[in-house]
């Protein structure tokens, strides 16, 4: 382990192609790496607060919904909410996942398969 990392920290994965797609705004990957930081390693859930969020980012409401409704759109979260034992409202869940792509079966006369 390095030197300057403490024994709590952990690495947070971006996939490359997200941070290399041109039409993703730098909002839009920074929060996709923010919430890699909240979320469970193996189900890509995070349960964070929005204004936790925005506390972390150093951004306000608008800015914050204007990513995330981006990286929805782009196939990068999905957004799903946690029911309680008790109450009427639910917390919001964050599902980190990759869209998968299209290969192009226009070129080799093949079913299109999906790349992950």
């Amino acid at each position: 382990m390095p030197n300057n990392m403490h024994s709590a920290d952990f690495i947070v994965r971006v996939p490359a192609r997200l941070l290399k797609d041109p039409a993703l705004s730098t909002d839009a990957k920074a929060l996709r790496a923010v919430l890699g930081a909240y979320a469970d390693g193996h189900t890509g859930r995070a349960y964070v607060r929005p204004e936790n969020l925005g506390k972390t980012l150093g951004w306000g409401r608008d800015r914050r919904e204007t990513a995330q409704r981006e990286l929805v759109a782009s196939g990068w979260l999905q957004l799903a909410r946690r029911q309680p034992s008790r109450g009427r409202w639910g917390r919001r869940v964050y599902i980190l996942v990759e869209p998968a792509t299209i290969a192009g079966s226009d070129r080799c006369g093949e079913i299109p398969q999906y790349i992950h």
